[in-house]
């Protein structure tokens, strides 16, 4: 990596966990919100098996994805404008400032339809995820009320009171997981949108090189990228045998999105 990747890679990961830190408390209220219907309709359960069956209906992500659209539309136009400018600033130009009267609109188009045909499908993985938690803890306090003797009504009880404090939990890490990789998704594709917005305007053609943080933490195929070169914008990783356009791409699964930290930059070809 050369001397100005690092301080591009540095300065990309100031940015990001600037938004990472601002939407982790958000991304963490609306996971614990999501079993309120159930908490809220507890008068209609009569069994364990009563709520379990009402998990998939009940706990819907809705909050979730309210978090995560306003984190597409607003900090990945932000990410777009950026995605612009520091094109720009890697030609050495600056009056080719993105008007914003001209680009929010269709910049703000975009990610929404990123946002539901793409991106979405990991919440949708996610809430499945959730599903599965809330069933799980509704089930291991059924069983020890059983080992306990505990009757019915108070094996009801004793729920209503645990998966609250059970699922909160769960729910710290996470929101910090889902903050990451939901940050990271919305600004690199951002910014990719605007740096193609302005290689479109002005007739540039574009690389771009994946960028690696190597520490000792990365994975072991994200690591193998460290050694690739810059390719053509228009054309794919090979990370780890995933076709993959940039870090935290929905193409590469949760194996390569979740916690990833690398980073993207792209050049002009002169």
């Amino acid at each position: 990596m050369t001397k100005d990747e690092k301080l591009y890679a540095a300065s990309w990961r100031r940015a990001v966990g600037k938004v990472e830190a601002a939407y982790r408390r958000p991304f963490r209220e609306a996971l614990e919100k999501e079993i309120d219907p159930l908490l809220k309709g507890w008068g209609m359960f009569n069994t364990p098996e009563d709520v379990i069956a009402a998990v998939p209906v009940m706990v819907r992500g809705d909050g979730v994805r309210r978090v995560q659209a306003k984190l597409y539309t607003e900090e990945g136009v932000e990410f777009a404008f950026k995605g612009w400018t520091d094109l720009e600033r890697m030609r050495r130009k600056a009056d080719l400032e993105p008007s914003r009267s001209q680009w929010t609109y269709p910049w703000t188009q975009m990610m929404e339809e990123y946002f539901t045909t793409e991106a979405a499908l990991f919440i949708s993985s996610m809430m499945e995820t959730s599903r599965s938690e809330v069933i799980a803890i509704v089930q291991s306090i059924a069983a020890n009320s059983v080992k306990e003797g505990l009757s019915i009504y108070q094996t009801m009880q004793l729920l209503e009171q645990r998966i609250p404090v059970e699922w909160r939990k769960t729910t710290r890490w996470r929101s910090e997981l889902i903050a990451r990789t939901e940050v990271l998704t919305a600004t690199s594709y951002g910014a990719d949108m605007g740096a193609r917005s302005l290689a479109e305007q002005e007739g540039l053609d574009l690389q771009k090189k994946w960028l690696v943080r190597l520490d000792g933490r990365e994975r072991p195929w994200h690591g193998d990228m460290a050694r690739a070169g810059y390719i053509d914008v228009d054309k794919a990783f090979d990370v780890g045998g995933a076709a993959m356009q940039r870090p935290g791409d929905p193409a590469g699964g949760a194996r390569n999105r979740c916690n990833c930290r690398c980073t993207l930059i792209r050049r002009v070809v002169e």
